[in-house]
């Protein structure tokens, strides 16, 4: 059986409550995980936070996922990475609101009107990416946010290596056109 299968099984029986499916499934996803939210997050307890929280949304939710929207672990990391979002969008919030003095945030740090502007390319490249076939995003996720090679990437989606070099390449060329709309 392929991990996908595997996965999507897991997630299946987690939907109708088997504790024993989901904690098997977090054994076998939770090292995925965490590994993205730390990239993303680049805070190992903010990772943790995340993390658990993506587990927390997985168990709530599994009744949500359909197989014809994607592989399960894609699914997965796509509620770990919104989380992640949410994580910075909050923290900038809170930085911008704290006691830090007006030279520290304009000399000390991204200030109010850079931290606002990044947040809309977060945006900005949250909604292209959603624009992107599951393939694409897939593919892009596990070269860029992963760190994977296009021969990892091929192995991970079963996948001949020159449709995988293919849907990375019009995938960024998508997003490229995306983003200078």
């Amino acid at each position: 059986m392929k991990q996908q299968d595997e996965l999507t099984d897991l997630i299946r029986l987690t939907a109708r409550g088997d504790e024993g499916a989901y904690k098997t499934l977090y054994e076998k996803t939770s090292p995925r995980l965490f590994s993205v939210s730390l990239k993303l997050l680049k805070r190992r307890d903010w990772a943790e936070d995340v993390t658990q929280e993506a587990y927390v949304r997985v168990w709530y939710h599994a009744k949500e996922y359909h197989t014809e929207r994607g592989q399960p672990l894609t699914w997965m990391i796509s509620i770990l990475r919104n989380l992640a979002i949410d994580k910075l969008r909050s923290r900038s919030a809170q930085e911008v609101e704290g006691d830090e003095s007006p030279d520290e945030l304009a000399f000390g740090g991204l200030g109010p009107v850079k931290q606002m502007m990044q947040s809309q390319s977060a945006m900005a490249l949250e909604g292209c990416i959603d624009e992107l076939s599951e393939a694409q995003r897939t593919s892009i996720f596990l070269s860029f946010f992963e760190g994977l090679s296009h021969q990892q990437v091929t192995a991970r989606m079963d996948e001949p290596l020159g449709t995988v070099k293919s849907w990375v390449r019009r995938g960024l060329q998508s997003l490229r056109r995306c983003l200078e709309r």
